[in-house]
């Protein structure tokens, strides 16, 4: 029997001291990927990254309190803005959201697919306020399973950054990349995911420059009207601005930009929305070459080093450049006056990579790190229209690896990939002497995406 006592007591401690490394390693038990369907234990599915005056959240057992930046936020969770209260998400899979003052807003469900048909599922509900949201990895993977709802509408994704204002009366929505549907809230929508087909939805894309899709109480079908600023709380003719105007320089003191990362636009004290000197002489040098590709940063991005052909997005907007792909940090943009037509100069074509950008996406850590580009190939064949690219990344958290992928190109000039390890979207400029991409690719620590310029 003692020995018996000694062999449990000696695989006991055994035991408490592998748990004690695991934790003291960061570890955690519970998967983070976990699904939100049990509500005694939901999903830890983000972080707070950035927070202006108070904002409360409320879990999906009825625990209440203030957050602050670096709070976890889970399947479950309502948050709540006061006034003058705002605050960003940085989800697991790299999307982010957006939550402006009075605003209130519940991750109903946050859950990767894993290749069984039903398991994918994303969904918020805004019973109030302004939201913003920029689809992830996962959300991209599974378009047809991200769902926003509102009081009076339900809107799907086509891959995209969009905002969306609700109150019980009024549902607004305006699209910066990408597109969306909305459709009315009805016994068809309710309870599903994706867009909903009840006969009545209404597509938003960026292409429609200039409009938004709004749904009233009372409305049987959503309708188009004249774009302006959501992320102010002035509303209707006295608030009409350009679209991106929360994206946009406002001239705000250096302490206000700091502060609050997408600009002045979307604070209530704002007053004013006018484009800083800065942005229009940087919109204006942008037009002096017709023929460039562009990539620009959103301004929730920072700067790193390397980063010096990427422009602001702002100023790209500002010199009426045409978006040709993006991700919710970078989008590759061309002049779409000049030269509206995409035609090759070529039949086939080598590119050379002269810029690159290169990240890995740490989920468990919520943190960023520099990957470097060695270099790569991009081979084109303009005949048939495809393409085959490789880069080779290399970093001291994941060694040395390779981007493999193959595609298609579109008669606009955009690409994508249809092969390989990779995930790559990108496009040509007009006459073909440039292309741009970008890349996303998983591996053990995360997810490595970037930006790459090509010229030849």
């Amino acid at each position: 029997m003692r020995k018996c006592n000694l062999v449990w007591f000696s695989k006991t401690i055994r035991s408490l001291v592998a748990l004690c490394g695991l934790l003291l390693l960061g570890i955690s038990l519970t998967p983070i990927y976990a699904s939100g369907a049990d509500k005694s234990s939901p999903a830890v599915v983000g972080q707070v990254s950035f927070l202006i005056g108070s904002v409360r959240s409320k879990s999906a057992n009825g625990v209440e309190g203030e957050i602050s930046k670096g709070s976890s936020v889970r399947v479950g969770d309502q948050l709540m803005t006061e006034a003058g209260g705002h605050v960003h998400i940085l989800f697991v899979d790299g999307a982010r959201i957006s939550l402006r003052p009075l605003s209130r807003l519940t991750i109903e469900d946050y859950a990767q697919g894993s290749g069984k048909k039903g398991e994918a599922a994303i969904r918020f509900r805004l019973d109030e306020g302004v939201v913003r949201s920029i689809t992830g990895s996962w959300g991209e993977a599974a378009r047809e399973r991200f769902r926003l709802n509102t009081p009076l509408a339900a809107i799907g994704i086509k891959g995209t950054d969009f905002v969306v204002k609700a109150d019980p009366n009024r549902t607004l929505a305006s699209v910066v990349i990408g597109a969306i549907v909305m459709a009315p809230m009805d016994s068809v929508c309710r309870g599903t995911l994706g867009a909903c087909d009840n006969g009545r939805a209404l597509v938003l894309s960026e292409a429609m420059r200039g409009q938004m899709v709004e749904l009233q109480k009372g409305q049987l079908n959503p309708v188009l009207i004249p774009a302006f600023d959501l992320m102010s709380r002035r509303d209707g003719a006295a608030g009409k601005t350009s679209l991106l105007a929360s994206n946009k320089d406002l001239g705000a003191s250096s302490e206000t930009a700091a502060t609050d990362p997408e600009g002045a636009a979307g604070d209530p004290a704002s007053q004013n929305v006018t484009l800083g000197a800065s942005a229009v002489t940087t919109a204006t040098n942008l037009l002096s070459n017709k023929d460039a590709l562009i990539w620009t940063r959103y301004p929730w991005v920072q700067r790193v080093a390397g980063d010096d052909f990427v422009q602001t997005f702002e100023a790209a907007n500002r010199a009426g450049l045409q978006s040709i792909i993006g991700n919710g940090g970078y989008a590759l943009y061309r002049d779409a006056s000049g030269n509206p037509v995409f035609k090759p100069n070529t039949t086939s074509a080598q590119f050379q990579l002269r810029q690159s950008l290169a990240s890995l996406y740490s989920p468990a850590t919520f943190s960023n790190h520099p990957v470097d580009v060695a270099g790569g190939s991009l081979a084109v064949n303009f005949v048939n229209n495809t393409f085959n690219t490789s880069l080779n990344l290399a970093s001291p958290m994941i060694g040395s690896t390779q981007v493999a992928a193959q595609g298609v190109i579109s008669n606009t000039g955009a690409f994508s990939s249809t092969s390989g390890n990779a995930s790559v979207a990108g496009g040509f400029n007009h006459n073909a002497s440039q292309a741009g991409y970008l890349f996303e690719k998983s591996v053990p620590q995360g997810v490595i995406s970037g930006i790459t310029l090509w010229g030849r």
